[in-house]
């Protein structure tokens, strides 16, 4: 599969965490981790939970909880499937 380029940080979803101050952070693929101490610029994880971008080593420490809920993107996902993915990964999280 091929990662798309993405441009913009649109869609954001309403309850995204953290609300950073710079919209762009943890929302665009290859963009900014949501970390806040991460500097890394390749955010290919998404996660489901927070709907944001991980870089890798964060996704890794991410998925240790208790429910793993960040995986490879190759584009961000439309905010129908951002809330299709946060109930599923809420759920397994809720177990």
């Amino acid at each position: 599969m091929r990662i798309t380029n993405q441009t913009s940080f649109e869609p954001l979803h309403p309850q995204r965490w953290p609300l950073h101050n710079d919209p762009e952070k943890g929302q665009i693929l290859n963009g900014d981790c949501n970390t806040y101490g991460c500097t890394c610029g390749q955010a290919r994880h998404w996660c489901a939970l927070t709907f944001a971008f991980y870089c890798e080593d964060c996704a890794l420490q991410i998925n240790q909880g208790p429910s793993p809920s960040c995986e490879p993107a190759f584009q961000k996902p439309d905010l129908q499937e951002m809330q299709s993915r946060h109930r599923y990964a809420y759920k397994a999280y809720r177990r």
